[in-house]
């Protein structure tokens, strides 16, 4: 759900790097393929959060955090060659480390919490 919110702005992004017409379709298929990976592995920060904290001020302060410190980046240092693929490199890295070593007993807690208080309603 949280790449295809940001469907419109990937599209705007793969049609402003066509360099002509005939390219559009090309550019725009490339950027959604790279960016479907890194937008996964986020959602797997999002859902590691998510299922520690049970907050979505949590959530939303790093949504809020990440954001800054790519656009901040961005604008002082540049990052050169790396402006673009760092922020999804950093995330696959970052997403990939919590799926390998996470501690997602938590959701299955969680769950079993949430179905047992479930059976005494109705």
């Amino acid at each position: 759900i949280w790449w295809v919110w940001h469907l419109p702005a990937v599209i705007g992004i793969g049609i402003s790097a066509a360099g002509s017409a005939g390219a559009v379709g090309l550019a725009i298929a490339i950027t959604l393929l790279v960016s479907f990976v890194p937008a996964m592995m986020n959602g797997v920060i999002f859902a590691y959060l998510w299922t520690g904290t049970q907050s979505l001020a949590v959530v939303s302060v790093y949504h809020s955090a990440y954001d800054e410190m790519r656009d901040t980046l961005v604008a002082t240092i540049g990052l050169g060659p790396l402006a673009s693929p760092w922020e999804g490199i950093m995330v696959m890295l970052l997403g990939a480390v919590l799926l390998w070593k996470g501690n997602w007993k938590q959701l299955t807690r969680y769950r079993s919490t949430h179905e047992e208080s479930q059976e005494g309603v109705g």
